[in-house]
């Protein structure tokens, strides 16, 4: 998957360039939507304060941060990952 473009919203729909991006689910219950908000804020919170201290270049094609920074981010990344696998497989948090 591309990361590259523009992110738009066309018919209530979210874009990435030319790309759909998956919709959210539309009939959760309270509690779900307040849980999967807090599961949402707590990882953009977390790359966003890993990716405060990110310094470019002064042609802009490159960026640098810290070591403690980048383990941040893929702590980020493995979060993610692991929240995917337990909607998959619900017992993988039990492991």
């Amino acid at each position: 998957m591309s990361l590259e473009g523009e992110v738009t919203i066309s018919g209530g729909n979210l874009f990435l360039g030319q790309q759909p991006l998956p919709p959210l689910p539309q009939k959760m219950s309270p509690a779900q939507a307040a849980r999967i908000s807090e599961i949402f804020d707590f990882l953009h919170r977390a790359l966003a304060h890993s990716t405060e201290n990110i310094k470019a270049n002064e042609e802009g094609d490159e960026v640098t941060l810290t070591y403690a920074d980048w383990q941040k981010v893929l702590t980020v990344q493995m979060l993610l990952a692991r929240y995917l696998r337990a909607v998959t497989e619900p017992d993988a948090l039990d492991e």
